[in-house]
């Protein structure tokens, strides 16, 4: 991807017995004004709120996601979806990142919650305006992969900045 940022996480199974494991990652973008901001990337795919996750009430995207509906301190958007490459366009910093993952089962969106405090940001929702986050992993124990003795599991992300 040329001047990128690119980072992988690695499971590997040392013990003598198979199990269950998941993983995310979780970069907080920052950006000049969260309901300016849009995310492509996800059009055609299965989410549900986090709110209603015991639902289990999906729904079919359609088009780029405004990240105004993010909130300040609701739960986020979980996608059912797979390696894919994600646009965060931010006019006010006039500005793309670049997003793509690489063995992920879910995507994620979300921004700033009541406990951001306690990840090194503020705990003021003013603060909260200016980030989102793009998360991918094999998130929730729905979807955990089983691990056998041996065996390893690569996520990764690669971020650019246009």
């Amino acid at each position: 991807m040329g001047n990128a940022l690119c980072a992988e996480f690695r499971a590997t199974n040392t013990g003598s017995e198979p199990y269950a494991c998941t993983e995310g990652f979780h970069p907080y973008f920052r950006v000049g004004e969260l309901d300016a901001c849009t995310v492509t990337g996800s059009d055609g795919t299965k989410y549900f709120w986090k709110g209603e996750i015991e639902k289990g009430d999906q729904r079919r995207w359609t088009g780029d996601f405004p990240c105004r509906l993010l909130g300040l301190g609701k739960p986020g958007y979980v996608f059912e979806e797979g390696p894919r490459r994600h646009l965060l366009k931010d006019p006010v910093f006039g500005r793309t990142l670049d997003v793509t993952y690489e063995n992920n089962i879910k995507f994620v969106l979300f921004g700033w919650t009541p406990d951001f405090s306690a990840l090194g940001g503020s705990d003021d929702p003013a603060f909260g305006r200016h980030f989102v986050c793009l998360e991918g992993g094999t998130l929730y124990r729905d979807r955990a992969y089983l691990l056998r003795p041996g065996e390893t599991h690569r996520l990764a992300v690669n971020i650019a900045a246009r």
